[in-house]
């Protein structure tokens, strides 16, 4: 019966075992080998925030490459579990994604690779408690002396010291919860993408309280030009009015007219168009000024009445609707730029 390593599943047929077949089990074995010792394994994680990274027996699999290349859009920080936990494991890694990448395999630690950096790190496998650790970080510069390593240790502490008490400021500073505003697709490290309530929205700027509100789309109310024109127009009725005398200009009438040329003799009768009444005669020697009340068709020039009228104002009601219509031909597609929200873990 077969037996494989511990660290890359090579088989190890019993003696006796695979008479004649045995070629084929090499065959494999020398795959594995190669793949372990040289091979580069490109990885897609689109889609992925998890990802579990298998060491198989006695088969070709992701997690028997030296080398491995992550690439794709997990859509947010992706987790690469190594398995089996208890299997030690030597990679380079290349994170090609647009997220970070987390590897673990116990819950001893793990090392996270941010996008375009390439770490080189190795397992422990110590199954449920097996750590993944980053070559490098602190590895000694080749050469140096006891006391040189001892001054770069002790600077190396000191760093580390500031770099911890920056962290807690900036933690101050910034704490869980705090919610900002990047123009990128996907949150920061350490920051979560809000995806609900918010999207397509314009900002407000407020000294009170925040909140949001309204129910249109920035972009479905901004949508180009709004075109027409602007018309007003009036209906209505002047109410009438009489005039009252007070409400007359003051004016006179005449009342007799001056027509001495064609007086009657005197006789009574009737007034008519050419018998008339009249006052002085200058046949019977008054010389006085002759006056006469014509009849129709005679207007008076003499003798005026007395005055009527005068200077009050008056008015006239009115009533009726007005109406306009009003469209905007400016162009309403407002420039914009699209930002996140993102709350910092």
């Amino acid at each position: 019966m077969s037996t494989y390593t511990d660290n890359m599943g090579i088989e190890k047929p019993e003696t006796g075992d695979q008479s004649g077949t045995w070629g084929e089990t090499t065959n494999v074995n020398f795959d594995i080998i190669d793949r372990a010792v040289s091979g580069v394994g490109s990885i897609s994680l689109t889609g992925l925030t998890a990802k579990t990274l298998t060491t198989s027996d006695g088969a070709l699999s992701e997690g028997g490459y030296r080398v491995l290349i992550f690439t794709g859009s997990p859509g947010g920080t992706s987790t690469i579990t190594i398995d089996p936990p208890d299997q030690e494991k030597f990679y380079v890694v290349f994170n090609n994604t647009d997220e970070s990448i987390v590897l673990t395999q116990g819950t001893g630690g793990n090392v996270t690779i941010l996008t375009g950096n390439t770490k080189v790190v190795y397992a422990d496998g110590e199954g449920a408690s097996a750590k993944v650790s980053e070559i490098g970080a602190t590895m000694p510069v080749g050469g140096a002396t006891v006391t040189e390593l001892g001054y770069l240790s002790g600077v190396t502490s000191a760093i580390q010291t500031q770099l911890n008490t920056l962290s807690a400021d900036v933690a101050q500073f910034l704490p869980a919860g705090t919610k900002m505003l990047f123009q990128q697709t996907s949150a920061p490290t350490g920051w979560t993408k809000e995806t609900s309530n918010f999207d397509n929205s314009a900002i407000r700027v407020t000294t009170g309280n925040t909140g949001s509100g309204g129910t249109v789309d920035f972009t479905a109310l901004f949508t180009g030009n709004v075109t027409g024109t602007i018309s007003t127009s009036v209906s209505g009725t002047v109410a009438s009015h009489t005039l009252s005398t007070a409400e007359m200009p003051a004016h006179r009438h005449y009342v007799f007219r001056n027509d001495v040329g064609n007086l009657d003799s005197g006789g009574a009768g009737n007034i008519t168009a050419s018998n008339f009444a009249c006052y002085g005669n200058a046949s019977f020697g008054s010389g006085d000024e002759k006056y006469s009340i014509v009849a129709t068709g005679n207007d008076a020039n003499v003798g005026l009445s007395s005055s009527a009228g005068s200077t009050q104002a008056h008015n006239h009601g009115w009533s009726g609707s007005a109406s306009s219509t009003f469209s905007n031909g400016n162009d309403l597609a407002v420039k914009y730029v699209d930002v996140i929200i993102a709350s910092k873990n």
